[in-house]
């Protein structure tokens, strides 16, 4: 009796899964590294007018993940990463140089922070705003 053999995992299949990962990676960084001054001046308004709250929102980006494991998020070069890891994996640098350099750069009069909130469908990235 001859034994039927199924391919539980084929290269096409890894290759498809690893690319869909790599998408969601790259898109994560273009909407971080994306400084939407309209955005951002509306939300500053909105500060001013509680007085200065301090560590007050006024930017809040979704992070993306295609693979949640019990370690972390699941990347594309197969590593699972915490979302303090995962983040700097999307951007190729960390985040503290990702608010230094592409929003702290291009603000005056205020200090930026930031905040990461995990959830179950997405991480939320916030700017947070504190007068100098």
């Amino acid at each position: 009796m001859a034994s039927t053999t199924s391919v539980v995992i084929s290269l096409d299949d890894i290759i498809t899964g690893s690319e869909s990962l790599k998408k969601v990676e790259d898109a994560n960084k273009v909407r971080l590294e994306t400084f939407d001054k309209e955005a951002m001046t509306s939300k500053l308004h909105a500060w001013v007018a509680t007085g200065y709250q301090d560590s007050y929102p006024i930017v809040e980006l979704p992070v993306y993940f295609s693979k949640k494991t019990l370690n972390g998020y699941g990347c594309s070069d197969g590593v699972s990463r915490s979302v303090w890891d995962f983040i700097p994996f999307c951007l190729g640098y960390s985040i503290l140089d990702l608010v230094a350099n592409i929003y702290q750069s291009k603000v005056s009069g205020f200090t930026l922070h930031f905040s990461v909130e995990e959830t179950f469908t997405v991480i939320k990235f916030r700017l947070l705003a504190i007068k100098n």
